[in-house]
């Protein structure tokens, strides 16, 4: 098991760092690159989601991301220093009365792409974990 975290402040200025912590974690334990892009779109959407809604955009809070790898799996666990929420009352972007709608997708986009999503704590913590393709 490799296990690496990065910590950055509540701001969309800090996804850079966030792009890098990745492709680092992926490049120096020989994970395929090619697995990067689907990846990067979770955890951006994890960490955007922690910026505004769990920290409400303060930039002095914190958001703590976990990296391990377990083969095959890469798990992801996103921590902000907000006060939760329940994943129950997250509406459906699939409705009709949300397909046109601007927001909400982002906990969607990772279910979809990811082996399993749960919340943890009080609703300030997520985890999912990602199947990597082998190597090529």
């Amino acid at each position: 098991m490799t296990s690496k975290i990065l910590e950055i402040n509540s701001s969309t200025n800090e996804l850079g760092k966030v792009s890098l912590f990745l492709e680092e974690f992926l490049h120096n334990n020989r994970l395929n690159i090619n697995d990067f892009n689907r990846i990067y779109l979770c955890l951006s959407e994890a960490v955007i989601n922690a910026i505004i809604h769990g920290n409400k955009g303060k930039e002095k809070k914190i958001i703590s991301i976990e990296l391990s790898y377990y083969k095959p799996f890469l798990n992801v666990k996103v921590v902000d220093e907000g006060c939760g929420f329940n994943f129950t009352d997250i509406p459906d972007p699939t409705k009709a009365d949300n397909l046109l709608k601007e927001n909400g997708r982002g906990l969607f986009i990772i279910k979809c792409y990811s082996e399993n999503l749960s919340v943890l704590d009080c609703g300030n913590s997520i985890v999912f974990k990602m199947l990597l393709n082998e190597q090529s």
